[in-house]
C-alpha cells in the first residue's frame, strides 16, 4: 500500500485538478476555494506518506490511508457544496475515490465500507447545497450500485493482491531455498573427500571438485573440458566407459562401477556411481557422478584373488585330503585326494555330508570338538577318526581341523586336512596286540610309573621304578629325576616335555638311564595333569624297558644294510653276467658271419660249379639246383641278420635312438604296425646301458610279433630327470603275468638286464588285453672321448 500511495496521490490530484477547472469554468467564484482544496489535498497526501512511513504495519498504514481518503472525500464534497455543483457529479467524484482506493490499496470490503459510509455521510450532509437533475430514487439506486461495485472491487483486489503476495512470497522462498541448496551443494562438493563431477553426453567434463583435481594431480581448469576417455585406462577389471555412457544417455540405471584412472601418481582405481542430468523438458542433457579412491581395496582384492588362486592350486594338488565344512556341518568343498581316499566323486561327497562319511562311533567326538570351537574354545583340534569308504570298509584318518571366522568374529567354516593313516593304524594296532600279549606274560608292576611337578621334582614313583633305579621311594621323592637320565638325552627329553601343553597333549621318547642292571632303554609316555582351570600342575610318565626291542631294531637295521649290500652284489653279478652274455653273443655273431655264412656260400658256389661241369642237365634237375642255391642264399641272409642282431654294431654309429628306429622299421610288416616315439633329447649313454636297453626292446618286440599276434606295437623311449624310460605296448592276446609264461627265458633275461642296470622292470598284461613292458633305469651318460 505504501508503494502504491504515490500512484494514488497523482491520480487523485489529477482528478481534483480536472474538476476544479470544470467548476471554475462554470462559476468564477470558486477559483479560490478550488485552489485551496487542491493545495490542502496535496499537503494531506504528503503528510500521509510521511506518517505511514513511520508506522509500516498493515493495520497502521491501513488506518492512516482510510482517514486520508475520508478527508479527501469530505474536502471534495465541501468544494462541490460551495460551488453549488450537481449531486450527480459529486457522486461520480466520490465513486472515483472509492474505486481508486479499492483497486490500488486492495484492502478488502471491510476497509472499503468504512470509507464508503464515512464519505457518504459527509456527502449526504452536503446534498441540500447541490443541484440534482435525476430523481432522488434513481440517484439513490446509482449510489447504492456504485457502493456495491466498489465493495466487490475492493474485495476482489484484496484477494488478487493476497494471492499475488502469496505467490511472490512462495517464489522468494523457493529462490532462497534454491540459493541455500546451491550454496550447500557447492560447499558439499568443494569440501567433500569424494570426487564429484558432471559432464555432457559426449563424455566431456563440465565440472570437477577440488578433491578430484587433487586426485588426478592437475588444476580444475586443466581438467574441465577434457573427456572421460583421457583419464580412463583399459584394464581387464575396469568397466567399459562407452557402455556406461550409452546406458546413462538411454535413461538406464547404472550400478556402482570400477574404473582404472590415469593420474600424476600412476594408474589408480576409483569406484563411480553416475546418473543422468535432465533438462527442463525432462530430456537427458548430461551426466553427474560421485567417485572415490578404491586403489587399496582393488589391490587387496587382487591380492585376495591371487591368494585364493594359490589356495585353490594347493587345495587341488595337495596329496592329503582337504575338506571345507560349514558351521552347519555341510561339506562345501573337497579336493581330489579326499575323494580318492573315500572312493567317491566330488558330487557324491557333497551330497553325503560329514556324518554319512564318518564312522558312527566317531560322530560324537567330532561334533564335540567342533562345538567347542564354535563356542569359543580351541579354534583348532586334532583327532584320529574312522571314515566309511564307498565300498564299505573303514578308513582311518588323522584329522587336523581349524575354524575360520570372518572379520566380525562370526564362524564361517572349518578347514580340515585328513591324512590316510589306515596302514599306519593297522601297524599301530599290530604293535598294540603285541604289547598286550607281552603284558599278559609279565606282571603289571614291571612298568615304571612316575609323577613330577612343573619344577621336575618327583611326587610319586611306583615299586617297579624304585626297583629299576635301585633307590627307595624316600630317596627319590622331592628330588629331580634328570640325574638318572644319560646327559646326551636330557635336552631332547626336556624339549618334548615343554610341548606337552600342545595337541595331542602327550609326548613319547626313548631314553637311556642307569639301572641296577646297567644302562637300559626305557620308552616313556608322558601326559599332563591339569587343574579345573586347565593349568598343568603335574606330569605323569609311564616307562617300559625296551632295551631288547631297541636291540632288535638295531639288528633289523643291520640286516637291512646287509640286504642292501647283497642286492648291490647281485646287481653287479647280473651286470657281469650280462656283459659275458653280450660278449658271447658277439662271438657267436662273428662265427655265424665269418664261418657258417662263408661255408654256406662256398657250398652254393660248389653247386654252381658242378652244374656247369655236368651240363647239359634236364630241366627238372636244373630247377632243383636253382631252388637249392636260392634256399642257401636265403639261409645266408637270415644268418647274417641273426649275426647282426647278436652284435648290434650300429649302436656305435647310430646310437640308441637310431638303432631303435632301424629295429622298428625291420619289424614292421603287413600284419603288424610298429611305431616309435622319442620324448626329449636321447643322449649317448654308456655302452652297456645302450646295449641292455636295446636288447630289452628287441626281446619285447620279438615277443609281441611272434607270440602275441599283435596288430599294433608302440615303442616309447623318454629321457627325463636323469633317467631313461622304455615302454613297449602291444594290442596282442596278452597272458597271465602270474602264470608259467612269466618265468619264460625271454622275460627272465629282460629282468636280469634291468637288474644289471640298477633299474626297475615290470610287465603288465592280462589275457585278451595286450601287454605293456616298462623299463626305468639311470641314464648314465657316455664319457667324452
Amino acid at each position: 500500500m505504501l508503494r502504491r500511495l504515490p500512484l494514488f496521490a497523482l491520480g487523485w490530484l489529477a482528478t481534483t485538478l480536472t474538476w476544479v477547472l470544470v467548476l471554475v469554468v462554470e462559476s468564477r467564484r470558486v477559483v479560490t476555494p478550488g485552489i485551496l482544496t487542491f493545495a490542502a489535498q496535496a499537503l494531506l497526501l504528503i503528510d500521509v506518506r510521511a506518517r505511514a512511513g513511520r508506522s509500516p504495519t498493515d493495520d497502521g498504514v491501513r488506518g492512516i490511508l482510510i482517514g486520508a481518503c475520508v478527508a479527501l472525500g469530505a474536502s471534495s464534497t465541501l468544494l462541490f457544496a460551495i460551488a453549488g455543483g450537481g449531486a450527480e457529479s459529486l457522486a461520480f467524484v466520490l465513486l472515483t475515490l472509492f474505486l481508486a482506493a479499492a483497486l490500488l490499496f486492495a484492502w478488502g470490503w471491510r476497509a472499503e465500507i468504512v470509507l464508503v459510509l464515512a464519505t457518504l455521510a459527509v456527502g449526504a450532509a452536503a446534498l441540500p447545497f447541490t443541484t440534482q437533475v435525476i430523481a432522488a430514487s434513481a440517484f439513490a439506486a446509482a449510489v447504492l450500485i456504485g457502493t456495491v461495485m466498489s465493495l466487490a472491487i475492493a474485495e476482489g483486489s484484496a484477494r488478487a493482491f493476497a494471492s499475488g503476495v502469496r505467490l511472490r512470497v512462495a517464489e522468494l522462498e523457493r529462490r532462497r531455498e534454491l540459493a541455500e541448496s546451491r550454496d550447500a551443494y557447492r560447499d558439499l562438493a568443494e569440501n567433500a573427500r569424494d570426487f564429484i563431477y558432471t559432464g555432457d553426453l559426449s563424455g566431456r567434463l563440465t565440472y570437477v571438485n577440488e578433491a578430484m583435481a587433487a586426485f588426478v594431480g592437475a588444476p580444475v581448469l586443466a581438467i574441465v573440458g577434457r573427456r572421460f576417455h583421457d583419464f580412463v585406462v583399459a584394464e581387464p577389471e575396469s568397466a567399459d566407459l562407452e557402455t556406461a555412457l550409452g546406458a546413462i544417455a538411454a535413461g538406464t540405471s547404472v550400478p556402482l562401477l570400477p574404473f582404472a584412472v590415469r593420474t600424476a601418481n600412476g594408474t589408480r582405481w576409483v569406484e563411480a556411481l553416475a546418473s543422468a542430468i535432465r533438462g527442463a523438458g525432462g530430456a537427458i542433457v548430461g551426466v553427474r557422478g560421485i567417485a572415490r579412491d578404491v586403489t587399496d581395496r582393488m589391490h587387496a582384492a587382487r591380492a585376495l584373488r591371487e591368494s585364493e588362486e594359490r589356495f585353490r592350486t594347493s587345495f587341488d594338488s595337495a596329496s592329503t585330503g582337504i575338506v571345507l565344512v560349514g558351521a552347519d556341518g555341510r561339506i562345501s568343498q573337497v579336493n581330489r585326494a579326499f575323494c580318492d581316499m573315500m572312493g567317491y566323486d566330488e558330487t557324491e561327497v557333497l551330497e553325503q555330508g560329514f556324518e554319512m562319511l564318518t564312522h558312527p562311533d566317531d560322530i560324537a567326538p567330532t561334533v564335540e570338538r567342533a562345538s567347542a570351537a564354535l563356542r569359543g574354545g580351541a579354534q583348532s583340534y586334532h583327532l584320529e577318526k574312522r571314515y566309511r569308504h564307498k565300498r564299505g570298509h573303514t578308513v582311518w584318518g588323522l584329522l587336523s581341523s581349524a575354524l575360520v571366522r570372518d572379520v566380525h568374529g562370526e564362524p564361517r567354516y572349518f578347514i580340515s586336512q585328513i591324512q590316510d593313516i589306515t596302514e599306519r593304524k593297522l601297524a599301530e594296532e599290530a604293535l598294540r596286540a603285541s604289547e598286550l600279549r607281552y603284558r599278559g606274560l609279565v606282571e603289571s608292576h614291571h612298568d615304571l610309573i612316575a609323577r613330577f611337578d612343573t619344577a621336575l621334582q618327583l611326587t610319586f614313583v611306583n615299586d617297579a621304578y624304585c626297583e629299576t633305579v635301585g633307590r627307595s621311594r624316600e630317596e627319590l621323592l622331592g628330588r629331580s629325576w634328570l640325574p638318572l637320565v644319560e646327559p646326551e638325552h636330557r635336552g631332547r627329553l626336556l624339549d618334548l616335555l615343554s610341548s606337552i601343553d600342545l595337541p595331542p597333549y602327550r609326548s613319547r621318547a626313548d631314553v637311556r638311564i642307569q639301572t641296577t642292571q646297567g644302562e637300559r632303554w626305557i620308552a616313556w609316555e608322558s601326559f599332563a595333569i591339569k587343574d579345573h582351570h586347565g593349568n598343568t600342575v603335574e606330569i605323569q610318565a609311564a616307562g617300559r624297558d625296551v632295551t631288547e626291542r631297541r636291540a632288535a631294531e638295531e639288528a633289523l637295521r643291520a640286516s637291512l644294510e646287509e640286504l642292501r649290500r647283497s642286492e648291490e652284489r647281485l646287481r653287479l653279478l647280473a651286470q657281469h653276467q650280462a656283459t659275458i652274455r653280450e660278449e658271447e653273443r658277439k662271438r657267436l655273431g662273428f662265427d655265424l658271419h665269418d664261418n657258417v655264412c662263408q661255408e654256406l656260400l662256398g657250398i652254393a658256389m660248389l653247386i654252381e660249379s658242378l652244374r656247369r661241369r655236368v651240363s647239359p642237365l634236364a630241366d627238372s634237375t636244373g630247377a632243383e639246383l636253382d631252388r637249392i642255391v636260392r634256399y642257401l642264399n636265403e639261409l645266408v641272409e637270415h644268418l647274417r641278420m641273426l649275426a647282426r642282431d647278436m652284435r648290434p654294431m650300429q649302436l656305435r654309429d647310430l646310437g640308441l635312438e637310431g638303432c631303435l628306429r632301424s629295429l622298428v622299421d625291420a619289424m614292421a610288416s603287413a600284419h603288424a604296425r610298429v611305431s616309435v616315439e622319442f620324448v626329449g633329447a636321447i643322449p649317448r649313454l654308456e655302452e652297456e646301458v645302450e646295449i641292455a636297453v636295446y636288447r630289452i626292446a628287441q626281446e619285447a618286440l620279438a615277443n609281441a610279433a611272434r607270440h602275441a599276434a599283435a596288430g599294433a606295437i608302440a615303442v616309447t623311449l623318454a629321457a627325463r630327470d636323469g633317467r631313461i624310460e622304455l615302454v613297449v605296448r602291444d594290442d596282442g592276446r596278452g597272458f597271465d603275468v602270474d602264470g608259467r609264461r612269466s618265468r619264460a627265458l625271454g622275460l627272465v633275461s629282460m629282468r636280469e638286464r634291468a637288474l644289471a642296470l640298477g633299474g626297475r622292470f615290470e610287465v603288465m598284461s592280462a589275457p585278451g588285453d595286450g601287454t605293456v613292458v616298462r623299463l626305468e633305469c639311470p641314464a648314465v651318460a657316455r664319457a667324452a672321448a
